[in-house]
């Protein structure tokens, strides 16, 4: 018959009432409920059990294609999202935090570009490089201001400001 569920549950209604008690994630509860519902009778084909629990009819028979390929184990597995790769590999990360970190360091990312490029044989855009060395490693680029050679220096410390004595 069309829409009756063919998935034989091996734990007891008994032990999934346990378990649906045990569960601390909604995730968790609403998918050994499914198991449940099923196991008790209370709903005969996954249409109904959809109807019941509020969920599209495609989500539950994903759920019972886990159960049925690692049991509770994979039920009640959390979801691993993989994500994109990172353009800037582990390894090269760490070559560029030691450059980082000596004295005469980097002027500016163009430059941190150029030695990923030629060090590393590594082609990444400017915006990359930024976002990777200024949030994801917090470095700060420090390059001195230009200073004038025609700036004299009792002049430069006449337009200083005092400081402030120190309290005791």
């Amino acid at each position: 018959m069309v829409g009756v569920c063919k998935i034989n549950i091996q734990e007891s209604k008994d032990d999934l009432r346990l378990l649906l008690a045990e569960q601390k994630t909604a995730s968790g509860k609403e998918r050994v409920q499914l198991l449940y519902l099923l196991k008790s009778g209370q709903v005969k084909s996954v249409s109904q059990a959809a109807q019941l629990m509020g969920r599209n009819r495609v989500t539950l028979e994903r759920w019972l294609g886990k159960y049925r390929q690692g049991g509770l184990h994979q039920l009640l597995s959390p979801h691993s999202g993989r994500g994109r790769k990172r353009h800037i590999p582990a390894e090269v990360d760490q070559k560029l935090q030691q450059q980082l970190q000596q004295t005469d360091g980097f002027d500016s990312y163009g430059e941190i570009q150029q030695w990923l490029k030629q060090q590393c044989q590594l082609a990444v855009s400017y915006p990359v490089v930024h976002l990777h060395v200024r949030y994801r490693l917090k470095a700060k680029l420090k390059v001195p201001r230009p200073v004038s050679a025609e700036q004299q220096p009792p002049q430069v410390a006449a337009f200083q400001k005092p400081s402030l004595p120190e309290l005791p």
